[in-house]
Formats: C-alpha cells, sequence, structure tokens
C-alpha cells in the first residue's frame, strides 16, 4: 500500500495519541470525547489523527523561503502584473497547481 505525506502525518499523530494513553483514566477520557460524537473510539482516533494532518500539511505549505506559499505569493503577483488578477488577497485559496495551470492556458512562461 502506497502512503501519502497527508497519510504519514496521520500515522504518526494516530501513533502520538494512542501512545500518549498511559493509564485506563485518559483512555476513559479520550473515550468520552469519542461518545460525544456518537462515535466509537478507534473512528474517534482516526478522524482527530487526519485533522492534524490536515494541519501539518497546511502548516508545510505555508513553509520557509522557497516554501510552497512564496512560490504561490510569486505566481499570484505575475499573474496580477500581467493584468489577469486584480487582487493579491481574493486569489490565496487557489493551489499552486492552479496558479501554474492559469499561466499555462494564458500562454505565459514560467
Amino acid at each position: 500500500m502506497i502512503t501519502d505525506l497527508h497519510d504519514q502525518f496521520a500515522m504518526a499523530a494516530m501513533q502520538g495519541m494512542v501512545s500518549s494513553m498511559i493509564n485506563q483514566a485518559q483512555v476513559d477520557r479520550l473515550r468520552e470525547f469519542a461518545n460525544k460524537e456518537n462515535m466509537p473510539l478507534s473512528k474517534f482516533i482516526a478522524i482527530e489523527a487526519y485533522k492534524q494532518a490536515d494541519a501539518m500539511v497546511a502548516e508545510r505549505e505555508r513553509g520557509g523561503s522557497e516554501s510552497l506559499h512564496s512560490i504561490k505569493q510569486e505566481l499570484i503577483q505575475r499573474l496580477i502584473d500581467e493584468g489577469i488578477f486584480t487582487d493579491k488577497g481574493f486569489y490565496q485559496d487557489l493551489t499552486v497547481k492552479r496558479l501554474l495551470s492559469i499561466l499555462i492556458d494564458k500562454e505565459l512562461p514560467f
């Protein structure tokens, strides 16, 4: 089975949650949260692990100086400079893949 980075983050989060339960009281506490959501503990842990993975992926995309975030900002600025976009803030939710496809569709070099 091939896993992507998102799945790997989720697995690490799940392992962390499970391994941090060192006594029955901690298991019972987590089970209470699961019961409030009307789900078994295992499903609750899986869902929470993927929430953590979502946050990890989002933070990773923000990254450092040559991160996806900085590349995304450069692409948005390029599209603004070309007159295709008018407002930088409006396009922040687009993915880098989508921004690149816009450049390609408009036949602009990147």
